[in-house]
C-alpha cells in the first residue's frame, strides 16, 4: 500500500521545448530514459533502466555514482496512465531502506497555447523528513534539468 505524507512534498514546474508525445516518451521508453535519468551527469550515469510502461506495470532505474561506485536504484509501479497527458507512479530506493519509501509520484503535461511548448508539473509526495525531502528537490531539479538537455540535443 502506498502511504503519502503531505507533510514533506514537493511541486516542479517546467516547460520544456518538445511536444507532450516527446516528454511523455521520455519518462517511459527505457532506451530514451537511460540518457536522461540522472540528477548530475558530471558525477551520475544511468546504466540500466528496464520499464514496463502499463498500468500496474514495474520499472527499475540504477543510477551509478562514478565517484564512489555505489548504485542507486529506483523502483516502482505505474498507478496511471493517461497517454500524452499524465503518469503517476510509486517510487522507492531498492536496498535504501534509509532514503524515500512507497511515495508517489505524479507527472502532468499540457501542451502550451502556441502549440509549440510542453508545460510540467511533477509532484513527489510521501516523503518521511525534511531531508528526504531536500535531497528529492535537488535530484528531480537535476534530473529535468537533464531531461531538458536530452529533449533539445
Amino acid at each position: 500500500m502506498t502511504t503519502t505524507n503531505e507533510a514533506y512534498s514537493l511541486e516542479i514546474k517546467r516547460t520544456f521545448h518538445a511536444m507532450p508525445r516527446q516528454v511523455y516518451q521520455a519518462w517511459i521508453d527505457p532506451k530514451m530514459r537511460l540518457q536522461w535519468s540522472v540528477p548530475c551527469h558530471e558525477k551520475m550515469t544511468c546504466t540500466a533502466c528496464s520499464i514496463d510502461p502499463r498500468i500496474g506495470g514495474q520499472y527499475a532505474v540504477t543510477m551509478h555514482n562514478d565517484e564512489n561506485g555505489e548504485d542507486y536504484i529506483a523502483v516502482g509501479e505505474f498507478k496511471e496512465m493517461i497517454e500524452d497527458k499524465k503518469l503517476v507512479f510509486t517510487w522507492s530506493w531498492k536496498d535504501r531502506l534509509n532514503l524515500a519509501q512507497d511515495t508517489l509520484c505524479t507527472i502532468e503535461l499540457k501542451l502550451s497555447e502556441d502549440g509549440k511548448q510542453t508545460h510540467m508539473v511533477f509532484t513527489h509526495v510521501g516523503f518521511p523528513d525534511e531531508s528526504s525531502h531536500d535531497d528529492h528537490m535537488k535530484g528531480w531539479n537535476g534530473c529535468l534539468s537533464s531531461l531538458d538537455y536530452f529533449l533539445n540535443k
